[in-house]
């Protein structure tokens, strides 16, 4: 049996690919549609003293069994990632500041960098961090890396990078100062040269602030 020409042209071309849709959905990276993607919380102020005390009493009593359990550093990790998808989920203010600063506690209890820096990150996605929080991050940190391993260091020296960036406080050049100095703590101990690099950089922007300051 035998073909023409445009015939066995046909036959290899196959049949026409269905046209694309008028409106396709845009894609993200990793492939997740743009509509599927959860809108970014807006940040609202830190709330008061008074507010924080009554929502960590409250904290401490709904996860009570979690505390009394957590004997281990494994426990407390554990017991700090249930506090942080606690918060994460839509929560009064006071609840998820307190739940977030527990977790970043036990975090350091821990020595778990992972969740450390959850905590600290979500605390700066939801809240206006004033400069009494933003020290509790900045100690918290310090606390993680006298015992992170360098690289852990280096994960850690990244999210005090992110932080210092980010300082925007009533007294930001203090924050903007301690965090410098940790970040140059991490970037010894990591040995990761863009850390090293990252982190003269910074300090030498913190310096000339604080000059231009004084």
């Amino acid at each position: 049996m035998s073909y023409s020409a445009p015939a066995v042209r046909q036959a290899r071309a196959g049949p026409k690919p269905a046209p694309l849709p008028t409106n396709p959905i845009i894609q993200r990276p990793g492939g997740v549609p743009q509509a599927a993607m959860p809108p970014q919380p807006i940040p609202v102020d830190m709330p008061g003293p008074a507010d924080l005390e009554t929502a960590e009493a409250e904290i401490k009593a709904r996860f009570s069994a979690g505390y009394a359990g957590a004997k281990t550093a494994q426990d407390k990790s554990e017991l700090a990632e249930q506090l942080v998808r606690f918060a994460s989920a839509d929560q009064p203010p006071a609840a998820r500041a307190a739940a977030l600063q527990a977790a970043l506690r036990l975090a350091v209890e821990a020595q778990d960098v992972p969740a450390g820096v959850d905590a600290a990150e979500k605390m700066h996605r939801f809240f206006k961090l004033d400069t009494a929080a933003a020290l509790v991050i900045v100690e918290a940190y310090e606390a993680l890396l006298k015992t992170a391993k360098p690289a852990d260091s280096a994960s850690l020296g990244r999210a005090i990078l992110t932080f210092a960036r980010k300082a925007k406080y009533p007294d930001e050049n203090t924050v903007a100062e301690k965090a410098a100095s940790l970040l140059g703590a991490a970037a010894k101990k990591s040995r990761d040269p863009e850390l090293v690099k990252a982190a003269k950089e910074m300090a030498q922007r913190v310096e000339d602030k604080v000059g231009q300051a004084k």
